[in-house]
């Protein structure tokens, strides 16, 4: 039960901090003055590693689901998933 409630917050914080990188990247209003001027430097390296993190953050907490993780592991070998 603890291990649920801990994955579940997990998700949810990188949820919310992916949820932030997509807005930082979407409305320039939003950015740091040293992110706005690493825009204006480097937009395309800031624009990618921000894309990029939002990503990772949203797919990392499902990687320690194991269920899901099992599931399609196997589903990618070709064998039978185990009966938890």
């Amino acid at each position: 039960m603890i291990r649920k409630i801990g994955w579940v917050v997990m998700t949810v914080s990188a949820a919310i901090i992916a949820a932030y990188a997509i807005a930082v990247l979407v409305a320039p209003m939003m950015r740091a003055p040293s992110l706005q001027q690493r825009f204006l430097t480097m937009p395309l390296a800031a624009t990618l590693h921000l894309a990029g993190a939002a990503v990772a953050l949203v797919v990392g907490p499902f990687q320690h689901n194991s269920r899901l993780r099992a599931r399609f592991l196997n589903m990618h070998l070709g064998s039978e998933p185990d009966p938890c």
